[in-house]
C-alpha cells in the first residue's frame, strides 16, 4: 500500500481526493472500483487494508476475499455517509474512504464535496507530508442478549458483531450462524419484521430491538428447520423452515417432516405408530426399514394427536377414516391418482416462500406462497418435500380428527 500526496483538484484515476482549499493531503492509494461480494485478489486486500486503517474492519479482516464482514463494513460506512447502502465498493464509497483517511467526517447532508480551487491563481502553499489520520469507528460490538432484554433502548444494528448476532442467526435458521450482522441477515430480519408487523412505522429497518428479539424467540418454538435428503427438482436449497404450531395438526406436520430430515427410504408396508419399520414380508420393502406413503401419514397423525387418532395402514382405509374437505388446511391428507381407492397419499404441510437471504424455504403463517407436501414417494427414493401442484393430479382432500 503506497502513500501519495495530491493537490486540491488533482485526481487519481479520475477521482478527486482534495477537500481542503489550501492544503496538500496524503491518502492511502485505494483500488479502482467497482468491487463486489465474492471477488478476490490484491485489489480487495488493498480495500480491506484501508478499512482497517480507518478502524472500520478488524485487523484480521485483510483476507483478500470480499467476504460478508467486508460487505457489512462497507454497508455501515455507506450508511454513516448517507450513501445508498449496497455493501459494494463504488466511486462514492471510495471517496468516502478517502475522506476518512484524511480524518474527515460527513457533513449533516452526507459526503463532503471538494472545495473549488482558489480564484487568485498561483500555487496553494504546501504543508509537510504527514501520516494519514484515522478516525475512531463507533463501537462495533453488538449488545448482549441480556442487555437487549433488560436495558431500555438497547438495539442490535446492521454491521455489528457479537455472540448475540450468532443467537439471532440461529433463531432465524441462518447457516453458518457466525457473529457478523451482514446484509443477508439484515434482509432476513426485515422480512421477519414485515411478516410479523414489527417496527412497521419505522421501516422496518432490520434493527433488532427487544420486541423483535422476543418475537423471534417465541416464533422459533413454532418452527423446525430440516434438511430434505430426497430427490429435488429445485436445486436452490434442500433446507426447509417448517411452521409447526402447538396444535395437533402442527405437531403432526412436525412428526412428518422430522422423518424427512432423518432421511428414511421408502419401504412398501413400512411404518407404524412408533416410527419406521421393515416393510411387508414378500414385498420390495421386506428388508428395508422406512415408510410407505400411508405409513408416514398414520405415524404423523398418531404422534400429532398423542395417540388419540390411529389411522389404518392403507390409503383406502385412510380415505374412509377422515373427513373430505374442499380446501386443505396444514396437516390434512391429500390423495392422488383416480383409482378407487386412491393409490397414493401425502400430508399437506402448508405454504412456503423461498428466502434467498436465508437460502431456504420458509413456512408461511398466511395463505400466501407455494403449497408443499411431505411424502414417501416410491421404492428407491427417500422421504421428501415437494410442491403439492407440481404436475401430479390430486383427487381427494381429507381432514383427520384434529383438535385445537
Amino acid at each position: 500500500m503506497s502513500v501519495k500526496a495530491y493537490k486540491l483538484g488533482e485526481t487519481a484515476s479520475g477521482l478527486h481526493f482534495g477537500v481542503k482549499a489550501t492544503l496538500m493531503i496524503d491518502v492511502i492509494e485505494l483500488p479502482p472500483p467497482p468491487l463486489k461480494a465474492g471477488e478476490k485478489g490484491a485489489a480487495v486486500a488493498e480495500l480491506q487494508k484501508a478499512l482497517i486503517q480507518i478502524q472500520w474492519l478488524p485487523a484480521k479482516g485483510a483476507t483478500g476475499a470480499f467476504d460478508p464482514a467486508t460487505q457489512a463494513a462497507l454497508a455501515q460506512l455507506q450508511a454513516h455517509w448517507k450513501l445508498p447502502r449496497t455493501g459494494d465498493y463504488d466511486d462514492q464509497t471510495r471517496l468516502a474512504i478517502a475522506h476518512m483517511l484524511n480524518g474527515d467526517q460527513p457533513s449533516s447532508s452526507g459526503l463532503l464535496l471538494p472545495t473549488p480551487p482558489p480564484e487568485t491563481g498561483g500555487t496553494p502553499p504546501k504543508t509537510p507530508p504527514h501520516p494519514p489520520k484515522t478516525t475512531t469507528r463507533p463501537s462495533n460490538d453488538a449488545p448482549s442478549i441480556s442487555a437487549l432484554e433488560n436495558t431500555p433502548g438497547a438495539q442490535i444494528k446492521p454491521g455489528q458483531e457479537g455472540a448475540s448476532v450468532e443467537t439471532i442467526k440461529q433463531l432465524l435458521g441462518i447457516a453458518p450462524a457466525d457473529e457478523t450482522y451482514d446484509p443477508a441477515t439484515v434482509d432476513a430480519v426485515i422480512a421477519f419484521q414485515k411478516e410479523n408487523g414489527i417496527r412497521l412505522k419505522l421501516g422496518p429497518d432490520g434493527v433488532i430491538d427487544k420486541h423483535t428479539y422476543e418475537t423471534l424467540k417465541a416464533d422459533a418454538n413454532d418452527y423446525v428447520v430440516i434438511t430434505d435428503h430426497g430427490d429435488r427438482d429445485d436445486k436452490r436449497t434442500d433446507k426447509f423452515k417448517v411452521y409447526c404450531p402447538d396444535t395437533e395438526a402442527g405437531q403432526a406436520i412436525k412428526a412428518a417432516v422430522l422423518q424427512v430430515d432423518a432421511g428414511w427410504p421408502y419401504s412398501w408396508g413400512g411404518g407404524d405408530t412408533s416410527g419406521a419399520t421393515l416393510g411387508s414380508p414378500g414385498t420390495s420393502g421386506a428388508h428395508t426399514k422406512g415408510f410407505d406413503c400411508s405409513g408416514l401419514c398414520l405415524y404423523a397423525v398418531y404422534q400429532g394427536t398423542r395417540g388419540r387418532v390411529t389411522l389404518g395402514h392403507f390409503t383406502g382405509t385412510q380415505v374412509s377414516e377422515t373427513k373430505k374437505v374442499s380446501t386443505p388446511a396444514p396437516g390434512d391428507l391429500v390423495f392422488y391418482e383416480g383409482s378407487d381407492p386412491p393409490a397414493h397419499v401425502v400430508m399437506y404441510i402448508g405454504r412456503f416462500n423461498y428466502s434467498a437471504a436465508q437460502k431456504m424455504w420458509i413456512g408461511s403463517k398466511t395463505d400466501q406462497g407455494t403449497r408443499m407436501v411431505a411424502e414417501a414417494p416410491e421404492t428407491g427414493q427417500k422421504l421428501h418435500i415437494r410442491e403439492m401442484d407440481d404436475g401430479f393430479q390430486w383427487t381427494i382432500l381429507t381432514h383427520p380428527d384434529y383438535r385445537g
